[in-house]
Protein backbone atom coordinates (compact mmCIF):
# COMPACT_ATOMS: atom_id res chain seq x y z
CA UNK A 1 0.00 0.00 0.00
CA UNK A 2 1.07 3.18 -0.87
CA UNK A 3 0.92 6.50 1.49
CA UNK A 4 0.40 9.65 -0.08
CA UNK A 5 2.23 12.94 1.14
CA UNK A 6 1.71 16.47 0.85
CA UNK A 7 4.25 18.12 -1.95
CA UNK A 8 6.54 20.39 0.08
CA UNK A 9 5.01 23.38 -1.38
CA UNK A 10 1.36 22.91 -0.47
CA UNK A 11 2.65 22.34 3.30
CA UNK A 12 4.41 25.62 3.19
CA UNK A 13 1.42 27.17 1.39
CA UNK A 14 -0.36 26.12 4.59
CA UNK A 15 2.05 27.28 7.04
CA UNK A 16 2.25 30.87 5.97
CA UNK A 17 -2.13 31.03 5.72
CA UNK A 18 -1.90 30.08 9.23
CA UNK A 19 0.60 32.71 9.94
CA UNK A 20 -1.22 35.33 8.10
CA UNK A 21 -4.56 34.66 9.81
CA UNK A 22 -2.37 34.86 13.15
CA UNK A 23 -1.19 38.61 12.14
CA UNK A 24 -4.84 39.70 11.32
CA UNK A 25 -6.38 42.36 14.27
CA UNK A 26 -8.75 40.79 16.13
CA UNK A 27 -10.94 44.09 14.65
CA UNK A 28 -10.82 42.86 11.43
CA UNK A 29 -12.71 39.73 12.08
CA UNK A 30 -15.23 41.77 14.22
CA UNK A 31 -15.46 44.16 11.20
CA UNK A 32 -16.46 41.55 9.19
CA UNK A 33 -19.07 40.39 10.88
CA UNK A 34 -20.28 43.35 11.48
CA UNK A 35 -20.83 44.38 7.88
CA UNK A 36 -23.70 42.06 7.73
CA UNK A 37 -26.43 43.79 6.20
CA UNK A 38 -29.10 45.17 8.80
CA UNK A 39 -32.40 42.95 8.14
CA UNK A 40 -36.19 42.50 9.86
CA UNK A 41 -36.72 41.29 13.07
CA UNK A 42 -40.08 41.16 13.74
CA UNK A 43 -43.33 42.44 11.53
CA UNK A 44 -44.74 43.76 9.88
CA UNK A 45 -47.08 43.93 12.83
CA UNK A 46 -50.45 45.77 13.25
CA UNK A 47 -50.45 47.78 16.33
CA UNK A 48 -53.45 49.69 16.50
CA UNK A 49 -56.99 48.96 17.49
CA UNK A 50 -60.91 49.21 16.15
CA UNK A 51 -62.12 51.83 17.96
CA UNK A 52 -65.47 49.74 18.80
CA UNK A 53 -65.23 45.87 18.48
CA UNK A 54 -63.07 44.29 15.87
CA UNK A 55 -63.68 46.21 13.20
CA UNK A 56 -62.24 49.28 12.24
CA UNK A 57 -64.69 51.70 10.37
CA UNK A 58 -64.31 54.69 8.04
CA UNK A 59 -61.88 57.20 8.61
CA UNK A 60 -60.22 54.96 11.22
CA UNK A 61 -56.48 54.92 10.97
CA UNK A 62 -54.51 51.54 10.57
CA UNK A 63 -50.93 50.99 12.17
CA UNK A 64 -48.47 48.69 11.08
CA UNK A 65 -45.08 48.32 12.52
CA UNK A 66 -41.77 46.74 11.23
CA UNK A 67 -38.83 46.38 13.54
CA UNK A 68 -35.03 46.26 11.93
CA UNK A 69 -32.08 44.84 13.53
CA UNK A 70 -30.50 47.76 14.69
CA UNK A 71 -31.78 51.41 13.91
CA UNK A 72 -32.10 52.92 10.21
CA UNK A 73 -32.47 55.84 8.22
CA UNK A 74 -35.62 56.32 5.94
CA UNK A 75 -35.73 58.91 2.99
CA UNK A 76 -38.59 58.85 0.34
CA UNK A 77 -41.67 57.84 1.35
CA UNK A 78 -41.71 53.74 1.53
CA UNK A 79 -44.83 52.16 2.25
CA UNK A 80 -46.43 48.50 3.17
CA UNK A 81 -49.12 47.10 0.80
CA UNK A 82 -51.97 45.54 2.77
CA UNK A 83 -54.69 43.18 1.95
CA UNK A 84 -58.20 44.33 3.05
CA UNK A 85 -60.66 42.49 1.16
CA UNK A 86 -60.37 41.56 -2.50
CA UNK A 87 -58.37 45.05 -2.61
CA UNK A 88 -54.57 46.09 -2.33
CA UNK A 89 -54.04 49.30 0.49
CA UNK A 90 -50.79 50.81 1.15
CA UNK A 91 -49.85 51.65 4.28
CA UNK A 92 -47.30 54.56 3.86
CA UNK A 93 -44.27 55.67 6.44
CA UNK A 94 -45.17 58.14 8.66
CA UNK A 95 -42.50 58.01 11.36
CA UNK A 96 -39.72 56.11 13.42
CA UNK A 97 -39.04 55.05 17.19
CA UNK A 98 -37.27 52.79 19.59
CA UNK A 99 -33.90 55.36 18.41
CA UNK A 100 -34.87 54.81 14.62
CA UNK A 101 -34.85 50.48 14.64
CA UNK A 102 -38.88 50.69 14.13
CA UNK A 103 -40.83 52.38 11.30
CA UNK A 104 -44.52 52.58 11.63
CA UNK A 105 -46.60 53.02 8.60
CA UNK A 106 -50.32 54.12 8.91
CA UNK A 107 -53.61 53.35 6.49
CA UNK A 108 -56.72 55.04 6.86
CA UNK A 109 -60.03 53.07 6.07
CA UNK A 110 -62.03 54.24 2.90
CA UNK A 111 -65.53 54.08 2.49
CA UNK A 112 -65.81 50.84 0.28
CA UNK A 113 -63.11 49.08 2.25
CA UNK A 114 -64.76 45.75 3.25
CA UNK A 115 -62.72 42.80 4.88
CA UNK A 116 -65.04 39.79 7.19
CA UNK A 117 -61.66 37.96 7.59
CA UNK A 118 -59.28 40.04 8.96
CA UNK A 119 -56.52 42.24 7.27
CA UNK A 120 -53.55 40.46 6.15
CA UNK A 121 -50.09 41.28 4.45
CA UNK A 122 -47.98 39.07 2.06
CA UNK A 123 -44.36 38.15 2.40
CA UNK A 124 -41.83 40.60 1.41
CA UNK A 125 -44.42 43.71 0.56
CA UNK A 126 -42.40 46.48 1.75
CA UNK A 127 -41.78 48.65 -0.96
CA UNK A 128 -39.00 51.65 -0.48
CA UNK A 129 -41.35 53.77 -3.43
CA UNK A 130 -38.30 55.26 -5.19
CA UNK A 131 -36.86 55.97 -1.44
CA UNK A 132 -34.17 53.82 0.56
CA UNK A 133 -33.86 52.02 4.16
CA UNK A 134 -30.12 52.29 4.79
CA UNK A 135 -28.38 51.52 8.60
CA UNK A 136 -25.85 54.02 9.75
CA UNK A 137 -23.08 52.62 7.87
CA UNK A 138 -24.97 53.72 4.17
CA UNK A 139 -25.93 50.20 3.78
CA UNK A 140 -29.51 48.85 2.42
CA UNK A 141 -31.17 47.44 4.39
CA UNK A 142 -32.72 43.51 4.10
CA UNK A 143 -36.68 44.09 3.33
CA UNK A 144 -37.75 39.85 3.31
CA UNK A 145 -40.31 39.82 6.01
CA UNK A 146 -43.20 36.57 6.42
CA UNK A 147 -46.14 36.55 5.86
CA UNK A 148 -48.82 37.93 7.92
CA UNK A 149 -52.12 36.47 7.64
CA UNK A 150 -55.31 36.99 8.20
CA UNK A 151 -55.85 38.88 11.25
CA UNK A 152 -59.84 38.72 12.82
CA UNK A 153 -59.31 41.26 15.25
CA UNK A 154 -58.23 43.52 12.62
CA UNK A 155 -61.90 43.24 10.11
CA UNK A 156 -62.79 46.31 8.11
CA UNK A 157 -66.02 47.97 7.65
CA UNK A 158 -66.04 51.96 6.05
CA UNK A 159 -69.94 51.38 4.88
CA UNK A 160 -71.08 53.77 7.61
CA UNK A 161 -73.25 51.21 9.75
CA UNK A 162 -77.56 51.72 8.96
CA UNK A 163 -79.15 54.01 11.37
CA UNK A 164 -82.54 53.47 12.51
CA UNK A 165 -85.41 55.29 10.92
CA UNK A 166 -86.09 58.14 13.05
CA UNK A 167 -89.61 57.69 14.78
CA UNK A 168 -91.79 60.30 12.91
CA UNK A 169 -93.35 62.62 14.97
CA UNK A 170 -97.25 62.27 16.15
CA UNK A 171 -99.56 64.41 14.17
CA UNK A 172 -101.36 66.98 16.13
CA UNK A 173 -104.34 66.53 17.04
CA UNK A 174 -106.57 69.81 16.54
CA UNK A 175 -107.87 71.13 19.30
CA UNK A 176 -111.82 70.36 19.51
CA UNK A 177 -114.11 73.34 19.38
CA UNK A 178 -116.78 72.46 21.76
CA UNK A 179 -120.46 73.29 21.45
CA UNK A 180 -122.12 75.75 23.61
CA UNK A 181 -124.00 74.60 25.99
CA UNK A 182 -127.65 75.56 26.58
CA UNK A 183 -129.85 74.89 29.71
CA UNK A 184 -132.40 73.56 27.02
CA UNK A 185 -132.39 73.25 23.19
CA UNK A 186 -135.09 76.07 22.56
CA UNK A 187 -136.68 78.26 24.97
CA UNK A 188 -140.09 79.96 24.90
CA UNK A 189 -140.87 83.62 26.29
CA UNK A 190 -143.74 85.68 26.16
CA UNK A 191 -144.63 89.18 27.11
CA UNK A 192 -148.06 90.33 28.41
CA UNK A 193 -150.72 92.11 25.76
CA UNK A 194 -150.45 95.62 25.11
CA UNK A 195 -146.74 95.95 26.82
CA UNK A 196 -145.47 99.19 26.56
CA UNK A 197 -141.95 98.84 23.88
CA UNK A 198 -138.74 98.21 26.27
CA UNK A 199 -140.05 95.87 28.31
CA UNK A 200 -138.04 92.69 29.05
CA UNK A 201 -139.34 89.60 27.34
CA UNK A 202 -139.34 87.07 30.02
CA UNK A 203 -136.44 85.44 31.42
CA UNK A 204 -132.56 85.95 29.97
CA UNK A 205 -131.62 82.81 27.83
CA UNK A 206 -128.54 81.09 29.31
CA UNK A 207 -125.27 79.38 28.03
CA UNK A 208 -121.77 78.20 28.54
CA UNK A 209 -119.28 77.87 26.45
CA UNK A 210 -115.35 76.11 27.08
CA UNK A 211 -113.62 77.56 24.44
CA UNK A 212 -115.08 80.95 25.13
CA UNK A 213 -116.34 81.77 21.66
CA UNK A 214 -119.02 84.18 20.54
CA UNK A 215 -122.04 83.51 20.33
CA UNK A 216 -124.90 84.52 18.24
CA UNK A 217 -128.52 84.00 19.26
CA UNK A 218 -131.34 84.49 16.50
CA UNK A 219 -134.68 85.09 18.06
CA UNK A 220 -138.08 84.62 16.17
CA UNK A 221 -141.37 86.16 17.21
CA UNK A 222 -144.78 84.58 16.30
CA UNK A 223 -146.79 87.96 16.94
CA UNK A 224 -147.56 90.12 13.77
CA UNK A 225 -148.31 93.76 16.18
CA UNK A 226 -144.82 93.30 17.41
CA UNK A 227 -141.60 92.62 16.68
CA UNK A 228 -137.76 91.71 18.00
CA UNK A 229 -135.28 93.71 17.65
CA UNK A 230 -131.67 92.46 15.56
CA UNK A 231 -130.56 89.02 16.78
CA UNK A 232 -129.18 89.16 19.87
CA UNK A 233 -125.33 88.78 20.19
CA UNK A 234 -124.05 86.65 23.11
CA UNK A 235 -120.31 86.87 24.36
CA UNK A 236 -119.43 83.98 26.37
CA UNK A 237 -117.50 84.03 29.39
CA UNK A 238 -115.82 80.71 30.69
CA UNK A 239 -118.37 78.62 32.88
CA UNK A 240 -121.52 80.99 32.68
CA UNK A 241 -123.11 83.65 30.98
CA UNK A 242 -126.49 85.33 29.06
CA UNK A 243 -127.91 87.22 26.71
CA UNK A 244 -129.81 90.39 26.52
CA UNK A 245 -132.98 90.11 26.99
CA UNK A 246 -134.96 91.88 23.45
CA UNK A 247 -137.21 94.25 24.37
CA UNK A 248 -140.67 94.69 22.61
CA UNK A 249 -140.77 97.53 19.88
CA UNK A 250 -143.70 98.48 17.59
CA UNK A 251 -143.98 99.45 14.14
Amino acid sequence: MSRLFPSPAFALLAVLSLALLALLPTGSVQAQQDSAPVGITAGPVITSNPEIGDAYGKREEIVVAVTFSEPVTVTGEPRVRLTVGDRKRWARYERSDQDGARLIFTYVVKANDLDDDGISIGKNKIDVNGGKIKDADGNRAQLRHRPLTDQPGHRVNGSPASEPEPTPEPTPMPTPNNEPQFAADSATRSVAENSLPGVYVGDPVTATDDDDDALTIPSAAAMRSSRLPQPARYSSQRARASTTRPRTSTR
